[in-house]
């Protein structure tokens, strides 16, 4: 599993919710990719950084680390709260596995 990539309002509250969801994964002993190896990634597919992954862009990003699963995300203003979304893409089927808010 691979965290490609979570928008919020603030690059380091985007990066603390990343670093979050992998140790929560990890603790729950589910292997996750090192995000370090991100950056390489982009470089290699020619992708912007990651204000800008799209669900396939994602899913290339899976495939080129040779991820089953692949998790984007994102915070927003919705006014006197915050809408926090992610999405799970199973990375063979291009499908979304599912959309927890």
């Amino acid at each position: 599993m691979v965290i490609v990539t979570f928008e919020s309002p603030n690059d380091n509250l985007s990066d603390y919710i990343m670093e979050e969801l992998s140790g929560a994964l990890v603790d729950s002993k589910i292997g996750v990719a090192d995000r370090k190896n991100l950056e390489y990634v982009y470089r290699e597919l020619d992708f912007q950084m990651p204000g800008d992954v799209s669900g396939e862009s994602a899913q290339s990003i899976g495939k080129f680390l040779g991820a089953q699963l692949v998790i984007i995300g994102q915070l927003t203003d919705a006014g006197e709260s915050y809408r926090f979304r992610t999405s799970a893409i199973l990375v063979e089927k291009a499908t979304r596995a599912s959309i927890p808010r």
